[in-house]
């Protein structure tokens, strides 16, 4: 313990002046007294009080136990630290009469931290022995009130607490500062913050690649990640951050060092703001039983990032004592996660990794890789299950929901908005709404709102599949509403969706897809590719009940209201509706299947509005194996129906409605094509050309 100051009653020195006047040499020292469990700080404004309060601290040390815990009291007033402040077990630092602790080092230090570098429980380095592990270093410790202002120039974290039991903050402010982290705290079991102030941190427009929250939920593994303490791999649990704003730094709350196996757990971050913070608000690495609920995050570069894994293995760790001891741990994969009701406004900041409103991250390893300790991390499928995201309201300058190697989560009843896209973003045209890809399964998408995405507004991709994918309202996106790309999928239908006005696609199935059924959706589209496209070797089943409607009142065309191309397959395609809202065209061609694509069933019942082409086209080695029965089709230019270039339908073509064709036949078989079944039972009006035309190429079972 440092020597107490000796002033404690005494008056203030004093000279004479020239005049004999007596003048104030200086004040009294600061010091403190005790009475009971409280200990007084006693120090005039001003001055610097960290020798006078570390030793009250040290006295709260010697006196306090379970049954009898110390309160250190701080009076209001601005005072200086210019060297660290140790605080210990049983003890609480009361600073709520409106006190200000200003950083005053002539070098880089900690403004607080538990325990002390020197001797301490017959340890000459207590902190990092064995004494120190687990969470048997420190227990009970309580900050209340007081801001604390550190300087850029301070390289150091302004409070680092470790290896304890029940820390709390309360109405703290921290202020300032040029570390890495403005506080940092590792292997404590029940840390709550509350009420309090994370601001002004670091330099916000500085080049770096280092990751800079201004809390830090941390991990003793490495000297390397926290130093100074007993390393063990020892989790922090049982966390509830709740009702603190954090404002102007570079993240807001949690982690960036990764310790395979390692999951932090019980963590809740509840009703926070987070204003102007350049990267991410909320990471969540390797959480488990957490919530993240009712936060508002503003003007951020990201919302909340909750990973399983790592982008690179530079912030891995495989093993504890810098390498010395393999960390045993069985990798988990059940987060029992929920993110919902915050309320995030992303924007585009360079030195975010990923501009998106919510990211949950997983990582298929297909090859090992070597950590940031030189171990080997094994190949393995490290993704990320059991997520719910409910609730979310997001403006985003990026993506909206970010889901990669996921499984078994929910993404339900959000609304999403796409705003303010920066020109200086190299990605700005490829954000969607929600984003699921590279494995992930059994992701249930339903009941969200998104609107005016660059890209699109649902974008399934890369062995991606979604469990159910329903009820979603979709509009103004510049791509596709619902897009599914490059061997992804459904486990159950796309249905009851709600699609306006994107600028590709209502419904996209491309490159060996495998989709269940597209049922009953509402597609309204003013100028777009098609109403549901399936194409390049995909797979949907059936397509069904789905209305298709062109909502330009200046005769702008769908491409296609449902098209099949390049080796596209589906089931049935039958009552879907193909009309116009008003009286001009909806489409050039109505359904259109073509280049060796096949429909396994029945093309029937569907109507057909107004088309510029044809109202039905099967061509280009295309196969219909049921027949094309009871479709009404109102009014064509070219032909009613058309087959054309080898196309085949394996039954018939029958009671089929053609109202009108204005250049063309009603039903025109055509190079090399082939009806097997009959042609029969049609009813055709208003035909420029024949009712039913077969050229010389072309084969038909019957005409009747």
């Amino acid at each position: 313990m440092r020597k107490l100051a000796t002033f404690l009653g005494l008056a203030a020195m004093v000279c004479l002046t020239a005049f004999g006047q007596p003048k104030e040499v200086n004040a009294a020292a600061p010091t403190y007294s005790v009475k009971g469990q409280t200990i007084t700080l006693k120090a005039s404004n001003n001055a610097d009080i960290s020798e006078a309060l570390d030793d009250a601290l040290e006295e709260a040390r010697d006196k306090a136990s379970d049954a009898k815990k110390m309160t250190v009291v701080v009076p209001k007033g601005t005072y200086k630290i210019s060297d660290v402040l140790h605080i210990f077990s049983n003890t609480t630092l009361d600073l709520s009469q409106g006190v200000t602790l200003n950083f005053s080092g002539n070098e880089s230090h900690t403004m607080l931290m538990s325990g002390i570098n020197g001797r301490y429980k017959g340890k000459s380095d207590y902190n990092e022995s064995s004494l120190c592990k687990g969470y048997n270093g420190f227990k009970n410790i309580t900050i209340k009130g007081g801001t604390w202002n550190s300087k850029k120039s301070n390289k150091n974290t302004i409070i680092r607490l470790f290896h304890a039991k029940n820390v709390s903050l309360e109405n703290v402010v921290i202020s300032g500062g040029g570390c890495a982290h403005q506080m940092e705290v590792a292997a404590i079991d029940g840390f709550y913050v509350k009420n309090c102030t994370f601001k002004d941190f670091g330099n916000m427009t500085k080049k770096t690649s280092e990751k800079e929250e201004a809390l830090q939920l941390d991990i003793a593994c490495s000297k390397d990640v926290f130093q100074g303490v007993y390393q063990d791999g020892t989790i922090m649990k049982n966390v509830e951050i709740t009702g603190c704003t954090f404002s102007n730094v570079p993240r807001g709350v949690g982690s960036h060092t990764l310790l395979n196996g390692a999951y932090f757990t019980n963590i809740k971050i509840n009703k926070n703001k987070f204003t102007n913070i350049a990267e991410e608000a909320i990471i969540g690495v390797n959480y488990a039983d957490c919530e993240i609920k009712n936060n508002t995050i503003k003007n951020c570069g990201g919302g909340i990032l909750f990973q399983y894994f790592k982008a690179t293995p530079g912030s891995i760790f495989t093993t504890i004592f810098d390498g010395k001891q393999n960390y045993k741990k069985q990798i988990r994969y059940d987060a029992n996660t929920v993110i919902s009701g915050n309320t995030i406004t992303t924007k585009y900041n360079k030195k975010c990794d990923e501009v998106q409103g919510i990211k949950v991250y997983g990582l298929n390893v297909t090859s090992s890789l070597k950590g940031r300790d030189g171990k080997t991390i094994p190949k393995g499928n490290y993704y990320v299950s059991n997520v719910t995201i409910t609730n979310n309201n997001i403006t985003t300058a990026g993506y909206g929901i970010h889901m990669m190697d996921t499984k078994k989560c929910k993404v339900n009843n959000n609304t999403i908005v796409g705003d303010r896209v920066s020109s200086s973003d190299p990605n700005r045209a490829k954000y969607d709404g929600i984003f699921v890809e590279k494995f992930a399964k059994n992701t249930t998408v339903t009941a969200n709102k998104i609107n005016n995405m660059t890209r699109n507004g649902i974008f399934v991709q890369e062995t991606a599949y979604v469990s159910n994918l329903a009820n979603n309202k979709i509009s103004n996106c510049k791509r596709s509403g619902i897009n599914f790309y490059m061997k992804s999928g459904t486990t159950n239908d796309v249905t009851k969706n709600s699609i306006k006005n994107c600028s590709d696609n209502g419904i996209l199935v491309s490159t060996k897809c495998n989709v269940k059924n597209i049922q009953g959706n509402t597609i309204s589209l003013k100028k777009a590719a098609g109403g549901i496209t399936v194409f390049k070797d995909s797979i949907v089943g059936k397509i069904k009940d789905n209305t298709i409607t062109n909502t330009s009142s200046n005769g702008a065309l769908i491409e296609s209201g449902i098209k099949l191309t390049t080796k596209a397959t589906t089931g049935e395609i039958s009552n879907n509706k193909i009309i116009a809202s008003g009286k001009q065209n909806v489409a050039n061609v109505g359904i259109l299947v073509y280049s060796n694509s096949k429909v396994k069933g029945s093309m029937l019942n569907n109507s057909i509005g107004k088309v510029t082409a044809n109202g039905v086209s099967i061509s280009t080695n295309a196969t219909v194996t049921g027949s094309i029965s009871s479709n009404k089709i109102a009014s064509a230019k070219n032909n009613g129906i058309l087959l054309y270039n080898k196309a085949k339908v394996n039954k018939d073509i029958t009671k089929n409605t053609i109202t009108k064709v204005t250049n063309g036949n009603g039903i025109s078989v055509r190079q090399k094509s082939a009806v097997k079944g009959s042609i029969s039972k049609n009813s055709i009006k208003k035909v420029s050309g024949t009712k039913v035309q077969v050229d010389k190429t072309s084969s038909v079972g019957s005409l009747k």
